[in-house]
């Protein structure tokens, strides 16, 4: 078992307050870890009824139209959602827990899908994806209101 680790995913500090939509670029997190708890902590937010939506974002490769079978895929990778937060619009700690669950129905009911389309900033406000974890990661943004500014910094504790 590897010992947690914690790892910085994005801090405004470093790269400027957040003023439009855009994301954090790839981060690749450590190998090995199966769970991750994400904090985002907001400090100063101005600008009239701001908003901020947060998506952790995992790479995924894919392959190209030439890319023969059982080699790596070359293709431009897409991004799909790993959490969403629910919107935020004043200084706050959020938290998400994320890691492999496998869901057991209980007496009655089934699991109406394992598939689903990818979401690239559009999983639903306080949801997560159930399963591995990954290790490409980014950060993905979008703000709402009148000349929203908002400083945050996100960290990832992987367990």
């Amino acid at each position: 078992m590897l010992p947690p680790r914690d790892v910085v995913l994005y801090n405004t500090a470093v790269y400027g307050a957040v003023t439009a939509n855009g994301n954090s670029g790839l981060t690749l997190m450590p190998y090995g870890y199966e769970n991750a708890i994400v904090s985002v902590n907001v400090g100063t937010v101005t600008g009239t009824s701001p908003t901020l939506a947060l998506f952790i974002q995992n790479q995924l490769a894919q392959s190209s139209n030439d890319d023969p079978t059982g080699r790596t895929p070359d293709g431009t990778p897409i991004y799909d959602d790993l959490a969403a937060f629910t919107s935020i619009t004043a200084t706050s700690v959020r938290i998400v827990r994320l890691g492999p669950a496998f869901a057991t129905p209980v007496s009655g009911s089934t699991l109406a899908t394992m598939d689903y389309a990818q979401s690239d900033g559009s999983l639903t406000a306080g949801s997560i994806r159930l399963g591995p974890i990954g290790n490409n990661w980014r950060l993905k943004w979008t703000v709402g209101g009148t000349s929203p500014v908002f400083n945050f910094s996100v960290s990832v504790q992987l367990c």
